[in-house]
């Protein structure tokens, strides 16, 4: 997608810190970080 950018550490932590209190919580928090570390796009991670 054009016009984007990597989020930086402060951002990764305000959208993991966002998970909190959800039955999934760990998994969501895990998909996320491997989307994350990986550079995967969303639709690529949850497939």
């Amino acid at each position: 997608m054009k016009g984007t950018r990597p989020l930086n550490n402060s951002e990764i932590s305000r959208v993991s810190s966002a998970f909190t209190g959800n039955p999934y919580e760990i998994r969501n928090r895990g998909l996320f970080m491997i989307g994350v570390s990986t550079g995967g796009r969303a639709k690529f991670v949850v497939c």
